[in-house]
């Protein structure tokens, strides 16, 4: 049976967790940031935690993979516009400064967790797969496409942490640079 979208669906407890570890991360940093607030964030005891998570690392890497899959999913809905490239800037620039927080934990925990370099590492490899199969992408190399997406993502973290702005680098002009390096990403620049 198919399923009706008009019903909403709760989300489940490992979801809960997830969200309120995504705003508490946001909110208090990772050493700010402890299990037991968040199980009671979502509404759960603290011992909850522990039945879906190893631990605080285990947690954020699962709200990082939401994260990009939320990021990826608006990305998709603007496949069809004709300003795709300034479409999908407005979406890395609105998603980068409503969660300023998680580049800042990601690069910082990647130093020290080889679990988070591997998390890391596989989202790099699906998102350079994403555009392996960009019919434009034929004759490019996997460097060149993670080029391109450091590019992307090193100008999302500069808007985040306001880098841009202290150079006086207008909005205008860094939403610009990003639908530039996206449109070289998809092999049109």
């Amino acid at each position: 049976a198919a399923a009706n979208p008009d019903i909403a669906v709760e989300p489940s407890t490992r979801e809960r967790l997830v969200q309120a570890a995504a705003l508490e991360f946001n909110e208090k940093g990772f050493h700010g940031t402890d299990t037991n607030r968040i199980a009671r964030r979502a509404g759960f005891a603290p011992q909850t935690f522990y039945r879906h998570f190893e631990d605080k690392t285990d947690v954020f890497l699962a709200a990082y993979t939401t994260w990009i899959r939320e990021e990826y999913c608006a990305i998709d809905a603007v496949m069809d516009r004709d300003d795709f490239d300034l479409a999908v800037a407005d979406i890395i620039i609105t998603h980068h400064l409503a969660w300023p927080m998680f580049h800042r934990i990601l690069d910082f925990l990647a130093i020290q967790d080889e679990r988070v370099r591997k998390v890391r590492r596989e989202q790099m490899s699906w998102k350079i797969w994403r555009l392996r199969h960009v019919p434009e992408n034929a004759d490019r190399s996997d460097a060149e496409l993670a080029a391109d997406l450091l590019a992307i993502q090193r100008l999302g973290a500069a808007v985040t942490d306001g880098e841009l702005a202290e150079v006086a680098v207008s909005p205008d002009e860094i939403r610009a640079a990003i639908a530039k390096a996206v449109a070289r990403a998809c092999g049109r620049g």
